[in-house]
């Protein structure tokens, strides 16, 4: 299990997932970006089904590189960076 994780957690850190976000003309997203997006993103561009519960991520309501927490179970996490772009 500890290995499919760490193959998991490498593909995930090979390069940033990017997340569409509508904007208002001072750059800020409508609403912010959700653990069911990065959830989707990750089954979309990465091809891993990984339950929205497990992220763990503060309200992210700008463009731009942002991080996120995925949490495994018994002591096994990682940061996830993200990008959200305007769509």
């Amino acid at each position: 299990m500890l290995a499919a994780i760490n193959d998991v957690i490498s593909k995930l850190s090979a390069s940033p997932l990017k997340i569409g976000a509508k904007t208002g003309t001072s750059g800020k997203i409508f609403g912010s970006v959700t653990n069911l997006q990065l959830s989707r993103a990750i089954r979309e561009q990465k091809g891993y089904e990984i339950d929205r519960k497990k992220f763990t991520l503060t309200k992210k309501k700008e463009l731009g590189t942002h991080k996120a927490t995925i949490d495994f179970g018994n002591g096994h996490s990682t940061e996830l960076d993200f990008e959200v772009i305007a769509e």
